[in-house]
């Protein structure tokens, strides 16, 4: 399967500009990949130097390494298991029952951000 460098450098180029206008960060700085081909092009390389972004890449085959992104994977399907369950919600409605648990956790307060929820901390 050939990957396209072209549509990966405008996927992501679409991505940073959402996130900076809807402020969810000032800057991207590092760009982490896990080695799987869509980030390792000389074009993307390039890119990165022109924006004087750097790219860290984990060894192929060991998501054990991105433990947030893991952890945050399993407790929003865990809750997605445990809501359609207790509901009797249809398998097809998976993906409203996944935004719903996303909404929660973005409005539950968390220690990591003093009592703030993931809002609050985000939008000040």
């Amino acid at each position: 399967m050939k990957i396209c460098t072209d549509c990966n450098i405008a996927a992501y180029k679409s991505f940073k500009a959402w996130a900076l206008t809807q402020q969810h960060c000032k800057a991207i700085k590092v760009l982490c990949s896990n080695r799987r081909g869509k980030y390792l092009s000389g074009a993307f390389d390039k890119h990165l130097v022109v924006v004087g972004m750097t790219c860290r890449l984990t060894p192929h085959n060991t998501p054990q390494l991105d433990s947030m992104v893991e952890w945050l994977n399993c407790m929003l399907l865990e809750q997605v298991h445990a809501l359609r369950y207790t509901s009797s919600l249809p398998k097809s409605l998976w993906g409203e029952v996944l935004r719903h648990t996303t909404w929660l956790k973005n409005w539950t307060a968390m220690c990591v951000l003093d009592g703030k929820t993931p809002f609050e901390a985000l939008y000040s």
